[in-house]
């Protein structure tokens, strides 16, 4: 958009800087949004006491190597 601001100069005056303005402010509300999203994971996480992940099985371990 901005480049296209100041090569092609056909645009409607004002569209290309709202146009900018409404993408930052939309990155900006993502990234914020992603970061209440891992704090409330990490929170459940916390809360519930359970492992993220459970191994099923292990396989080519001695008898008494794993817990």
């Amino acid at each position: 958009m901005i480049v296209q601001r100041f090569t092609l100069n056909a645009m409607p005056v004002g569209w290309s800087s709202l146009i900018v303005s409404v993408l930052i402010l939309g990155g900006i509300q993502l990234l914020a949004l992603g970061i209440i999203g891992e704090y409330v994971g990490r929170v459940l996480l916390h809360v519930n006491g359970t492992p993220q992940a459970v191994i099923h099985s292990a396989v080519n371990l001695e008898v008494g190597e794993h817990d």
